[in-house]
């Protein structure tokens, strides 16, 4: 068992680190915390992100999983593990938790168009539509360019195809 007030001064100064950018050192902390028998989604979160900084995404991947394994329902442990499902390519797992991301947290549509920008690159394009289709987004217009720019799909979505994203969002927003 880990001392209540070491822990604390662990976690503690391991985020300080962080926020300083001195990822080496808190990587030492973090790693110390669950050294010590701390098994906390938010050592292994950190930790997850200091390897993907580096671009460590097999250690990013194991510390996303310790992280969702400890907390199945946090946000920031199954968008990480999209995040780093997505670099490796392996777009058919990213895909299973960002669903699991729309399921958990319907509230945000991002969540929905990263869904839908993963279903483009499976090649699966009518699903991707479908799905963008239930995101609200206002204006549209707006939101659907930039939707394409952030999740970096603009060269796989053809005129067509963004086209025909654009005329189902606004048969969808007639139709509520």
């Amino acid at each position: 068992a880990i001392e209540p007030g070491r822990f604390d001064a662990h976690l503690n100064l391991a985020l300080v680190l962080w926020s300083m950018k001195d990822f080496l050192r808190a990587r030492t902390f973090f790693e110390n915390l669950l050294a010590m028998g701390a098994e906390i989604a938010v050592a292994n979160q950190y930790l997850g992100h200091i390897c993907e900084e580096s671009g460590d995404f097999t250690g990013a991947l194991h510390h996303y999983e310790a992280a969702y394994r400890h907390d199945p329902h946090s946000e920031q442990a199954l968008s990480s593990l999209v995040s780093v499902m997505q670099a490796q390519g392996n777009l058919g797992d990213a895909e299973i938790y960002c669903k699991k991301l729309v399921d958990s947290f319907p509230e945000n549509s991002a969540y929905l168009r990263l869904l839908a920008g993963l279903r483009f690159e499976l090649g699966r394009e009518d699903l991707a539509v479908r799905t963008l289709s239930q995101a609200q987004v206002e204006p549209i217009e707006t939101r659907l360019y930039a939707s394409v720019r952030v999740l970096q799909f603009s060269d796989l979505i053809s005129r067509e195809n963004f086209e025909a994203i654009r005329v189902a969002r606004v048969q969808s927003h007639k139709t509520l």
